[in-house]
């Protein structure tokens, strides 16, 4: 699964051209959502620095939801992000369906690398290797 610094990371260089965005569009790897986790991409891909049509940023949840495995209700892990608790909703996502991995390019996820059973590697870990 990708936590939203890592699917905006994509977005800047145009999502349907990124590397993680084709592993998803051809099902390599099934994103895991849940309605905190899309809330949040949702929200951060409407921001204007962006630049991102609100049309745009529709298409793109909407197909970025029609690759996607939502997951209603997602237990609270208990576990915590140390250092930035609105990173907690993909832990308890990633432990609930036991994700294989986090992607990420938040320094302070990824400085959690190790902590549980799944790791947290960046777009270049991911691409290294699923791809």
């Amino acid at each position: 699964m990708a936590d939203t610094s890592a699917l905006l990371t994509q977005a800047r260089s145009g999502i349907t051209d990124s590397s993680l965005w084709r592993a998803i569009s051809s099902r390599r790897i099934i994103p895991l959502v849940s309605y905190a986790t899309y809330t949040e991409f949702r929200d951060k891909l409407g921001d204007p620095r962006f630049g991102i049509s609100p049309a745009a940023r529709d298409s793109i949840l909407a197909e970025y939801l029609h690759y996607a495995e939502y997951i209603r209700d997602v237990p609270n892990s208990g576990e915590t992000v140390p250092q930035d608790e609105s990173d907690n909703p993909f832990v308890d996502l990633a432990m609930a369906k036991e994700a294989d991995a986090i992607v990420s390019v938040d320094p302070d996820l990824l400085n959690c690398n190790g902590m549980w059973d799944f790791p947290v590697i960046t777009v270049t870990e991911f691409v290294l290797r699923f791809s």
